[in-house]
């Protein structure tokens, strides 16, 4: 753990507001965007990393230093996720939210085969069972280790390893038929 994030974990479990501001600031953009993958919709994503940063600053306390605060943080993120399927359930699902802003100072070209093979993959994602999703977006998007990822979800580390192998096979098998 780096010395700072140290520090301003620290200067949080005191009660210094700043201090935790500064030290979730770099995590907003990867929580909002595991979030969306997850929910499949934006706006409940940024609600539910409202509620996850309401969750760490309560339980910030609890934080011991044995596993690195960002899987954690992804921990809490990941059963407030979980939490609002349940809620969702009778709901029907959405596509995920495919806007994007393109860059038009690129190629139009790149930027049109950019935001296709996005919306082809979000759609996709949002087309696998959850118990995948969550473990693909964990390992292969978000970059967490099996190991972080079988404690963030309680599972054993040969479970990760047999779902992350299934999602990518779901995965590719899905993006074959689209």
């Amino acid at each position: 753990m780096k010395s700072n994030e140290k520090q301003l974990i620290e200067s949080s479990k005191n009660g210094d507001l700043s201090a935790f501001e500064t030290l979730m600031k770099p995590f907003q953009g990867r929580i909002y965007n595991f979030l969306k993958k997850m929910c499949n919709q934006g706006e409940t994503a940024e609600d539910m990393m409202q509620e996850t940063f309401v969750s760490v600053w309560k339980n910030i306390g609890s934080y011991r230093e044995e596993a690195k605060f960002s899987t954690w943080l992804f921990q809490i993120a990941s059963n407030h996720c979980l939490m609002q399927k349940r809620k969702d359930s009778r709901r029907p699902q959405v596509s995920l939210d495919a806007t994007v802003h393109p860059d038009f100072s690129s190629d139009p070209s790149i930027v049109y085969e950019t935001n296709d093979l996005k919306q082809k993959l979000d759609s996709a994602l949002a087309k696998l069972p959850e118990m995948y999703r969550i473990i693909y977006v964990l390992k292969d998007i978000e970059g967490f280790r099996s190991q972080e990822i079988a404690d963030m979800l309680g599972l054993s580390l040969a479970n990760v390893k047999a779902r992350v192998l299934r999602a990518r096979q779901k995965l590719q098998t899905i993006l074959k038929g689209v």
